[in-house]
């Protein structure tokens, strides 16, 4: 009688992104497995920073779900606020609907608890939102602001959040009235 090897057992990895060469090819994991294509002049003029980290889902050594974070200093009032954006979230087509995309942000949850007072995380909610609510994310319920690639100012509702930490920045940021600008490009 044969034995089964077990499946293998999901594991995050965090990767601090050192390069825009580095991030360019971690991201053509997500261009295969988003499933449709972007535009490319909107991807150049609204996302076009390097982020800091990239979170990972191995199954063994495949990677079967990623996102990347960036990390800001973002000037609230008279404060900072530490934010991370959050962007590109993507998990392989043939391992959707088996947790490894909760198993991806809890990793990422866990890893800036301590880091920054705040998570914006960019996606459609109308289409996503009841996914990101199971695992902490609220739709901050008002746009968020950031500068596009020629200077212009931006606005996007694709925002969801989970505060980290109760900070007065954080608080200020997130009053309904409150102009939240989250710097160079979008997430």
């Amino acid at each position: 009688m044969s034995q089964r090897n077990p499946p293998p057992t999901p594991r995050a990895v965090i990767t601090e992104i050192r390069s825009h060469a580095q991030f360019r090819r971690l991201n053509r994991f997500a261009h295969v497995h988003w499933g449709e294509t972007a535009d490319p002049t909107d991807l150049r003029l609204n996302f076009f920073d390097t982020p800091s980290y990239a979170v990972s889902v191995f199954l063994g050594a495949r990677r079967v779900s990623l996102l990347f974070v960036f990390i800001r200093n973002v000037s609230v009032g008279s404060g900072a606020l530490r934010l991370a954006g959050i962007g590109g979230v993507v998990t392989h087509r043939q391992h959707r609907h088996a947790g490894h995309a909760s198993r991806l942000l809890e990793a990422t949850h866990a890893f800036l608890r301590g880091r920054v007072d705040l998570i914006l995380l960019c996606t459609d909610v109308r289409r996503l939102g009841r996914f990101y609510g199971q695992v902490g994310y609220t739709a901050l319920g008002k746009p968020y602001y950031y500068t596009d690639a020629l200077g212009r100012e931006r606005a996007t509702w694709g925002g969801m959040i989970v505060q980290l930490r109760r900070t007065r920045p954080s608080a200020q940021a997130l009053k309904p009235g409150y102009r939240l600008h989250v710097g160079r490009s979008n997430f």
